[in-house]
């Protein structure tokens, strides 16, 4: 009974110690899985500001490209 009694707890033992072990790796995944959303929000971010810088080139290269026009009509009159 006694030898029962020890084998048992040394199972609780062995169990705890995995349990421990679960637990940490579930902290660890969770840190990395927060360091991922992170980083996708970063990369969002920066997307956006190249659709935004891209959006204003147009604009830009637009506005010239009337500039010009204006100004060869004007030339041409």
């Amino acid at each position: 009974m006694e030898q029962e009694h020890k084998e048992q707890l040394g199972e609780i033992k062995r169990l705890l110690q995995r349990s421990q072990e679960l637990e940490q790796r579930i902290g660890d995944l969770s840190a990395l899985v927060a360091e991922q959303k992170d980083t996708i929000a970063a990369k969002d971010r920066t997307n956006e500001a190249h659709a935004r810088a891209e959006e204003s080139l147009r604009k830009a290269i637009a506005a010239m490209h009337k500039s010009i026009e204006d100004y060869g009509l004007a030339a041409d009159d």
